[in-house]
């Protein structure tokens, strides 16, 4: 979150005079992200799809600041001609996530400390398998956001989202159901430069 906070810091410096070849990139990302709205416009119809567009390509949002953050700490040797690196980076990520690798981790760990602790073998299985279980229901609903954070972000940071190998996991993930809400939470309809 201190990540966001400095970059919200830098966008309330921006509006000091920038050299050209800032502005030219400023003018570059504006111009990407207009071109990739109308790719995620047309891929995602009807009313609902709107509002996601208009959210998620909100800059103030707080995934445009997140955005623009990860773009402004691309090491210099990626950001010439860097292509769709970050963009599959992302989505690989998002597809690394699994809730499974954490809940048998859980419930190994608890079975085991109710073993030591006396516990019968049988019912220490059952309670780990179940504290597996609630574990698992608890972490799936965190990295399912996480995982959709990851992917909101890619049409942001995309050079061109219209030949993104990413496209059709991102728009796909877009029409899912809570999308709308995740996004309204990023944007609180404040400024958040202001932070």
């Amino acid at each position: 979150m201190r990540s966001i906070e400095r970059a919200i810091s830098r966008r309330r410096a921006a509006s000091a005079p920038r050299p050209p070849g800032k502005e030219r990139a400023s003018e570059r990302l504006s111009e990407q992200r207009a071109s990739n709205r109308q790719v995620v416009a047309t891929r995602l119809e009807g009313t609902a799809a709107s509002a996601v567009v208009a959210l998620l390509f909100d800059p103030d949002s707080l995934y445009g600041v997140a955005a623009d953050d990860l773009l402004g700490r691309v090491p210099w040797h990626r950001r010439k001609g860097r292509g769709h690196w970050i963009c599959e980076f992302l989505d690989d990520s998002s597809k690394a996530i699994d809730p499974g690798t954490y809940t048998a981790a859980v419930g190994h760990e608890v079975t085991q400390m109710l073993r030591e602790g006396g516990m019968p073998r049988f019912a220490a299985v059952v309670l780990g398998k179940s504290a597996a279980f609630g574990a698992g229901r608890l972490i799936e609903i965190s990295t399912g956001q996480i995982m959709m954070g990851l992917r909101v972000i890619v049409p942001l940071v995309c050079p061109d989202f219209e030949r993104c190998p990413a496209q059709d996991t991102v728009c796909t993930s877009l029409l899912k159901p809570g999308v709308e809400a995740m996004l309204r939470e990023g944007h609180s309809g404040s400024d958040l430069r202001s932070w």
